[in-house]
């Protein structure tokens, strides 16, 4: 039997006297990918949040790469990858000085080998040396999702924003296509989790 990279079992979360996940059980083998999709208000982001460990449930377990995440915080959050809607990128650093922050902060060997390798893998080799505050927000995505990428973890979560209801089909498929193709990292096959949401009246 596969064991599961990421296990959710009975995840409860209130706030005041509203339930905001009742419940919530399932896990994630090597190689899958999960789709979160639904309007404002569904819980989504509460249960990312409570993944990342930037929350703590009411009740219930959570368990990412054989760790007892609730238990073990900072082991869990060794084996957890998470790009939000916040680029997090230093506005005055180049990609690759960015990149390069973040292999040294991941205590990753060779980090300019990895950034190559990345950037190739990525499609980002033309703005390496582009400053981020020149990319617009949305080119400003794969190179925060790069520098997730320097650490391997065995669990990555990905978050992106729509703004209509009527374009969240597509982007999915997009996202989805996209993750398919980086669930395998060194020869080990990742979990994979997308956040798509849309904005009020979408």
């Amino acid at each position: 039997m596969i064991k599961p990279l990421l296990a959710v079992e009975n995840v409860s979360k209130m706030f005041g006297a509203r339930w905001a996940l009742r419940n919530v059980t399932f896990c994630l083998t090597p190689g899958e990918i999960v789709l979160l999709a639904g309007p404002n208000g569904a819980g989504k982001t509460t249960l990312l949040r409570l993944l990342a460990l930037l929350t703590r449930p009411n009740s219930g377990r959570v368990q990412i790469d054989n760790v007892a995440a609730l238990e073990h915080p900072n082991v869990a959050r060794a084996r957890l990858g998470f790009v939000g809607h916040q680029t997090l990128l230093y506005d005055d650093l180049t990609v690759a000085e960015n990149l390069d922050f973040y292999a040294r902060l991941y205590a990753v060997p060779q980090p300019a080998r990895r950034i190559r390798v990345i950037a190739t893998r990525l499609g980002i080799e033309a703005r390496l040396n582009d400053v981020t505050r020149t990319l617009s927000r949305g080119r400003c995505c794969t190179p925060r999702a790069s520098c997730c990428w320097m650490n391997p973890t065995p669990v990555w979560i990905r978050t992106r924003q729509t703004h209509s209801t009527r374009s969240l089909g597509r982007l999915n498929r997009r996202v989805v296509s996209c993750c398919f193709r980086r669930t395998m990292w060194n020869g080990r096959w990742r979990a994979v989790i997308v956040l798509s949401s849309s904005t009020p009246g979408g």
